[in-house]
């Protein structure tokens, strides 16, 4: 759910107060009559503005707490709704506002407290609790105090634990992706430990072969003096000992060959899964999409749009903050292939310094006018022109930035 929190920027927070609305302020309707819908609708509102300003939230909030107070409300279910708040607003908002949040809620909470605790009348109930003596009313406020406390403190760390957890804990599809790859490299070196100890043999056996042909070639000559008969039989087993050797060597060079191969494995499109998972392990929120039916490609042409892929990444990895999502999408449609990869780094940026929408009309120009340069940028274009494609970069101010590579003819480098 809260994934889609995050996602939903505008229509989860307004669904979440309207349900707080309906639910805990149709239980304070009923206990308190019509006047407690005052407070409910800036209690409410507190959590719809959420995602829109954090700063109007923390106020709607504050004024629910002190209207409720000041119509003698007491204590009232939709109050629950400024703890609500308070948790998006420390999951979402910068590190200033939710600080502000944090403070604020608890400043006014506990003056609100304060003032109805000393304004109460001995023997008057309060919140369910009858003040007894002046010592009761004390005892009041600081369980009250403390309990206000606790409730704000556990919404805060609440809302901090959940956006760090989808932020820079991988997801059971991420998860299962890792050991995908750990069992792979698993794979990986049980076979190159069989592949040393077949070479070893192999090495052994060579060596026996090689020392007994030694052996036969440097008695040939005392045998053939004694018994010229036999070299014809001499020679033969020199023979047949060198055409052994000979095999044993070529098994042990193709065995180094595969070797080679492996440790020179270019990465490919295969490899993408792996590189999406290490990005959400650095704090971005990446999507990978697949549309259409893919190609088969060669070594080269998957390397080319692997590379594409990564230097998109690694551009937002240096310049974007944690939290900014990535969308990568691949656009089969028959020999024609769209590589798209976007995202919010800008907007990310703006939302954490709490300056939302915040760009001027010179940047939309310079948007539309300049093109983004850069050694990765043009490798990204060199690259691509060796299979036929063109690649273009976009910049959306207030946004973030948009590389779109396009092969129109990627059929031709089919494995």
């Amino acid at each position: 759910m809260f994934l889609w929190i995050r996602d939903q920027k505008l229509l989860a927070p307004i669904a979440i107060a309207s349900f707080l609305f309906l639910t805990l302020g149709g239980v304070d309707l009923i206990l308190n009559g019509p006047v407690s819908l005052v407070a409910t609708v800036w209690l409410c509102a507190s959590v719809g503005l959420t995602r829109f300003s954090p700063i109007a939230a923390i106020a709607a909030a504050n004024v629910g707490i002190v209207v409720a107070s000041v119509f003698g409300l007491g204590f009232q279910f939709s109050q629950i709704d400024a703890a609500v708040a308070l948790l998006l607003v420390a999951a979402f908002a910068s590190d200033k506002n939710r600080l502000a949040a944090f403070i604020a809620n608890n400043v006014v909470s506990i003056a609100v407290l304060t003032y109805l605790a000393l304004t109460q009348s001995i023997q008057s109930n309060f919140g369910g609790v009858t003040l007894s003596s002046e010592q009761g009313r004390v005892t009041l406020l600081v369980i009250g105090a403390v309990a206000v406390l606790s409730v704000n403190s556990t919404a805060w760390f609440v809302g901090r634990l959940l956006i760090t957890r989808i932020t820079h804990v991988g997801s059971s599809l991420d998860r299962a992706f890792l050991e995908r790859e750990v069992a792979s490299t698993q794979l990986s070196l049980a076979e190159q430990d069989r592949r040393f100890n077949i070479a070893r043999d192999i090495n052994e056996l060579l060596l026996q072969e090689l020392s007994t042909t030694i052996t036969l070639a440097q008695s040939a000559p005392y045998v053939l003096k004694s018994q010229p008969e036999a070299a014809e039989r001499i020679i033969s087993e020199i023979a047949k000992g060198t055409l052994s050797a000979h095999e044993h060597i070529r098994t042990l060079d193709d065995l180094l060959q595969v070797q080679l191969q492996n440790q020179l494995a270019l990465p490919n499109l295969d490899n993408l899964d792996a590189l999406v998972v290490a990005f959400r392990e650095f704090g971005f929120d990446v999507g990978y999409r697949i549309q259409g039916e893919p190609l088969r490609l060669d070594n080269g042409a998957q390397l080319v749009l692997y590379r594409i892929v990564f230097e998109a990444l690694e551009n937002v990895r240096h310049h974007a903050v944690p939290g900014t999502a990535i969308d990568i999408d691949f656009s089969w449609q028959d020999s024609h292939l769209q590589v798209l990869i976007k995202d919010n780094g800008e907007e990310q940026r703006n939302r954490a310094q709490g300056q939302i929408g915040q760009y001027s009309f010179a940047e939309d120009l310079e948007a539309l006018t300049e093109r983004p340069t850069g050694a990765g940028l043009t490798e990204m274009v060199e690259r691509a022109k060796l299979y036929g494609g063109t690649v273009e970069f976009a910049r959306v101010p207030g946004v973030g930035f948009t590389v779109s590579a396009i092969f129109p003819d990627i059929h031709k480098f089919k494995a």
